[in-house]
């Protein structure tokens, strides 16, 4: 997470989740053994275009608050894309309590919550204690922003909504970089300083 504050918003650049990697042991209603889960490569992405295609906003919330969006994909303050590392969002925020936090350093990383529409397990490997779950189809619900009373380190709950549907949240440990601006800067040299050190990290 690289956040650039300026006078009157904040830009928070950053990956809001990896596909293609294991979290942790996770554990799910209904389940008896804990897991470890991988979004699958293009997962995303398709969640983004579907969401597009029905006009429906992908929300960026603070710690999960319905009660507390700070950006969304409709009005284009935020920007969600899939790339070969994962799921990327470039939003900017105009929101007073927000940028006192990231000012103060309070600002930990991120976590979005998903429906799923498509899963598959595979039972528990050799010496391993745990199954394995590949999600391959959801509905990308929204992404939170992470402050100092959340634990990101894409550790995941999952809150039951109904009996046949749960909305489950995943949160993604990451690098919190802070950039303080006196005055308004010129949004493509940030751009340009965030892709240079995005191609020089591994995929």
């Amino acid at each position: 997470m690289r956040i650039e504050i300026r006078e009157e918003s904040v830009i928070i650049d950053g990956y809001v989740n990896a596909v293609e990697r294991e979290s942790k042991p996770l554990a799910k209603p209904g389940r008896q053994r804990k897991f470890v889960e991988k979004i699958k490569a293009g997962a995303f992405g398709r969640a983004i275009k579907r969401a597009k295609a029905e006009n429906r906003a992908i929300r960026v919330l603070l710690n999960h608050d319905e009660k507390r969006e700070l950006a969304n994909t409709l009005d284009a303050t935020a920007i969600l894309k899939e790339d070969n590392i994962g799921l990327h969002c470039h939003c900017e925020i105009r929101d007073a309590e927000l940028k006192e936090k990231a000012a103060a350093g309070k600002l930990r990383g991120w976590s979005f919550g998903f429906y799923c529409l498509k899963d598959d397990y595979e039972e528990r490997r050799e010496n391993e204690e745990v199954d394995h779950r590949n999600v391959r189809e959801l509905i990308l619900n929204e992404v939170s922003i992470l402050d100092d009373r959340k634990t990101p380190a894409y550790a995941g709950t999952s809150i039951e909504v109904r009996d046949d549907d749960m909305l489950e949240f995943r949160a993604f440990e990451d690098e919190t970089e802070l950039i303080q601006e006196e005055k308004e800067n010129d949004i493509h040299e940030f751009e340009h300083r965030y892709m240079k050190i995005t191609a020089e990290q591994p995929v």
